[in-house]
């Protein structure tokens, strides 16, 4: 954990944000986090601080807003998505998605009365696709080498952190973000891949 808070040292602040938001520790105020950062000794399991709170008791607070003109003028590795593509190409990509996605929930065999494995499965499925309100394809020409690869897992990265502090910020119960790779992306980390996979894969965060 400390090799993952110290490669991402600039992307501290994010991190302290989606622990203090109230969705994800219960805090009222982000004045809180003091309580986080030297925490009480109380041994009840319900006030322990996150495991990753003594990694960031270093973040000095901010009157800025995390979404605030830093993060507009790209001065932050964070940033402030829409909440679908914009592009044509990301707009077919995620059309193709959504309509397979339909089409698997429809594939899914209801049983007469609503009691079977199936029935459940449809139902659970179809919440997943109801939570989603954020869509976005990652749109990074990976290229042929190293350098290729890394801009595209960067991106990735900083889409997923992205999205998750955008979610606890709403602070809203059964809310999710959809981030589709291309085929193109998925199979050039991968030694070997199946003729039959999806022209997407398909990464979810939620809240």
């Amino acid at each position: 954990m400390s090799e993952f808070f110290a490669t991402y040292e600039e992307w501290k602040p994010l991190f302290r944000h989606i622990m203090m938001s109230p969705s994800s520790s219960g805090a009222d105020d982000d004045d809180d986090f003091v309580d986080i950062a030297t925490p009480s000794s109380s041994s009840s399991s319900s006030s322990s601080p996150p495991l990753a709170s003594s990694y960031l008791t270093d973040v000095v607070p901010s009157s800025e807003s995390l979404w605030g003109i830093s993060t507009l003028e790209h001065k932050n590795p964070w940033r402030l998505l829409e909440s679908k593509p914009t592009t044509n190409s990301s707009l077919e990509v995620l059309s193709e998605f959504l309509d397979e996605w339909q089409r698997s929930l429809l594939d899914i065999p209801l049983d007469e009365i609503v009691t079977g494995a199936n029935d459940a499965h449809f139902l659970e499925e179809g919440r997943r696709v109801l939570a989603v309100t954020r869509f976005h394809v990652l749109d990074v020409d990976e290229g042929d080498d190293d350098a290729g690869k890394c801009d595209w897992e960067t991106e990735l990265f900083r889409t997923v952190w992205s999205e998750l502090a955008h979610l606890t910020s709403q602070n809203e119960i059964d809310t999710g973000s959809l981030v589709l790779l291309p085929k193109s992306i998925t199979t050039a980390s991968s030694s070997s891949s199946s003729g039959d996979e999806d022209d997407e894969e398909e990464e979810e965060g939620g809240s």
